[in-house]
């Protein structure tokens, strides 16, 4: 409910709702990548049936490989736009 509360407060002719991803980000920092990414796959099938944008921030020294790191590229490959620093 929380999200359609949001919405409906928009003012826009077209209200989207911002969420930031914090979670992911700190899951990751605490070597638990494999959340991350299921946190994402929940926030993907979110963004189907609700009009929203999910903000992620990762720190991307803790990949070790940095964007190249597997990891990274599992996290970004479902994401309609592209990561980016």
């Amino acid at each position: 409910g929380l999200l359609e509360r949001a919405t409906k407060a928009a003012s826009a002719k077209r209200p989207r709702v911002a969420l930031f991803g914090e979670c992911v980000g700190l899951l990751c920092e605490a070597g638990n990548t494999s959340a991350a990414i299921e946190l994402e796959k929940t926030g993907n099938d979110l963004m189907k049936t609700h009009n929203a944008d999910i903000l992620c921030a990762y720190r991307l020294n803790v990949f070790k490989e940095g964007e190249r790191d597997p990891a990274f590229q599992d996290i970004c490959a479902p994401h309609t736009s592209f990561c980016r620093r």
